[in-house]
């Protein structure tokens, strides 16, 4: 930088030098009117060597009264008392600068920090949870192996092999469709989904569920139209349910109701079931996170629903809301994005 501010100076200073020497030149040819440039060549040679000498010294002091200023700008610490008042703003701009990327740096840290401490959780969970029934089947099938079983006995092992094995299988179903998710590896094409339409058929799937557990399940609201992509869609309301369901009491009811907000679609799921304590509703939507641990285990979850609600939901640019009160139930919406009309298209003439 400062070798081009001298430049710069150098050609001006050269440019002024030679307009005042020119200016010399004429008065000297006005002094001696028959003289010629053969004549003038001494005092010609002499301005010259003076211009050049002029503006080498005028640049190097211009220059360098220019940048010491700026040099003596510490960028990482910038202190105001040793700059000039002209250089202040430029001095303040930086030391904001630097404490918003000081700033984001910390952020980033924890951030990083969080995500690493996720990371191992998820990791140990998913150790955990695929060891209990993977032990479960290798014990019962060693069992079988070496004959020590009762005849009778073989068809009640051979069930729990095949229903660890089932949960073995939605685990790694809900692991995947959750990853996919997180890495918005979901390539299906956007389509018009009717909130309501999709609501009933997902109950339908849930309603041999629902009679287990006798729970009614009841859906209702209005046609509510969003654009997004059906699968996730689907797998909201599934998971919604589904938890509603599980968690819920005998005799208990889950309603979905699709309504209307201020222009946003909206999706609640609202159940009679056991509730979650206020201080648990921060953490419902980690992964295989569960506020009564023995309860899912009784009833074959994997901890991912809520998890796959939340970033299918994040997907779809929507937001979620939950309450709950412990012994009430629970109430949780989705709200979509305002609905978008497409502008019809006019056809060129």
């Amino acid at each position: 930088m400062k070798n081009r501010i001298f430049q710069n100076i150098f050609l001006a200073c050269m440019a002024v030098s030679l307009v005042s020497g020119g200016c010399i030149l004429t008065a000297l040819f006005r002094h001696r009117p028959g003289a010629t440039l053969v004549d003038l060549f001494t005092p010609l040679l002499c301005v010259l060597v003076l211009v050049i000498a002029l503006a080498l010294v005028l640049a190097a002091w211009l220059s360098k009264t220019i940048v010491e200023p700026l040099e003596r700008i510490d960028v990482q610490n910038p202190d105001e008392r040793y700059v000039y008042e002209e250089l202040r703003p430029l001095v303040q701009r930086i030391s904001g600068q630097n404490r918003q990327l000081q700033q984001k740096m910390d952020e980033l840290k924890v951030e990083h920090a969080r995500q690493d401490a996720m990371r191992r959780e998820f990791t140990a969970n998913v150790s955990h949870e695929l060891k209990t029934p993977l032990t479960s089947i290798s014990g019962y099938a060693e069992l079988i192996q070496g004959g020590v079983v009762k005849p009778e006995d073989v068809p009640r092992f051979a069930g729990t092999i095949y229903s660890e094995a089932q949960r073995l299988i939605v685990l790694v179903n809900d692991i995947i469709r959750l990853s996919r998710l997180e890495d918005q590896d979901v390539r299906q094409e956007q389509q018009s989904i009717d909130l309501l339409a999709l609501c009933r058929e997902t109950a339908s799937y849930l309603e041999a569920a629902a009679q287990k557990q006798q729970v009614q399940l009841v859906v209702q609201g209005q046609s509510e139209q969003i654009r997004g992509i059906y699968q996730i869609a689907e797998e909201i309301v599934y998971n919604l349910c589904d938890n509603a369901i599980k968690y819920n009491k005998p005799g208990g009811s889950v309603t979905v109701t699709v309504s209307d907000r201020a222009g946003r679609p909206l999706i609640e799921v609202r159940d009679t079931g056991i509730g979650i304590p206020q201080q648990e509703l921060g953490r419902v939507f980690e992964r295989f996170y569960r506020v009564d641990k023995s309860h899912s285990k009784e009833l074959g979850g994997t901890g991912l629903g809520l998890s796959i609600v939340k970033h299918g939901a994040n997907y779809l640019e929507a937001d979620l809301e939950i309450e709950s009160q412990e012994g009430v139930g629970t109430a949780i919406r989705v709200v979509f994005p305002e609905t978008q009309e497409e502008t019809p298209q006019i056809p060129a003439i």
